[in-house]
C-alpha cells in the first residue's frame, strides 16, 4: 500500500487539530468557501472544513444549510423576495421578535444583526436589504453550542462581513 505524502498528512492533522482543538477558530486563513445562490445572488464565506454536511437543498432553491460533523452548528445562507416590502426593522418586530430572546440587535437602514439564546444554544442571524437585485433581502442564520462562544466569534463575523447579494 502507498503512503501518504507528507503534505497530504498535514492537511489531514491541520483540519483534525481545528475540528478537536479547544482553541479558537480562526477567521483568517485557509479552509474557507463562498456559497453563492443562483436564485437570488446570496453570497458569504463559510468554513467548509467545520462545516462539512449539507443539506439537501429546499425545492424552491432559496439557500444552503451546513452542519458540522456532530451537528451542534448550524449554518443557513439563504435569500428571499422582499415581497411585504419589510424595512429591517420591519421584519425584526414581525418575524424575529415574536419568538423572543433576543440578548443583541443591531438594526441600520439597509440590514439588521440580532442574536441570543434558546437553551443551550446561541443563534445569530444577518440580513442585508441592500445590494444584489432590488427586492431581495440576503441572509443567514448561525447556531452553535453557547459554551464554545469565543470559538465561533470570529467565525460569525467573517461571514457577516462576507454577506452580499448578486454584484
Amino acid at each position: 500500500m502507498a503512503r501518504p505524502s507528507p503534505a497530504l498528512l498535514l492537511t489531514i492533522l491541520a483540519i483534525a487539530a481545528a475540528l478537536i482543538s479547544p482553541a479558537p477558530l480562526s477567521a483568517a486563513g485557509s479552509g474557507w468557501q463562498t456559497y453563492a445562490n443562483p436564485r437570488f445572488g446570496t453570497h458569504a464565506d463559510y468554513l467548509a472544513a467545520i462545516f462539512t454536511r449539507r443539506a439537501p437543498p429546499p425545492e424552491n432553491g432559496d439557500g444552503q444549510t451546513f452542519t458540522d460533523k456532530d451537528g451542534t452548528a448550524k449554518l443557513s445562507i439563504y435569500g428571499a423576495f422582499n415581497s411585504l416590502d419589510n424595512t429591517p426593522r420591519s421584519y425584526v418586530d414581525e418575524f424575529i421578535r415574536p419568538d423572543g430572546g433576543i440578548a443583541y440587535e443591531r438594526i441600520t437602514k439597509n440590514a439588521f444583526a440580532v442574536s441570543g439564546k434558546r437553551g443551550e444554544t446561541i443563534w445569530y442571524q444577518r440580513c442585508n436589504f441592500a445590494g444584489g437585485e432590488p427586492g431581495t433581502i440576503h441572509c443567514f442564520l448561525l447556531e452553535y453550542p453557547a459554551q464554545q462562544k469565543q470559538r465561533w466569534d470570529p467565525i460569525v463575523a467573517r461571514i457577516a462581513k462576507s454577506l452580499h447579494g448578486r454584484r
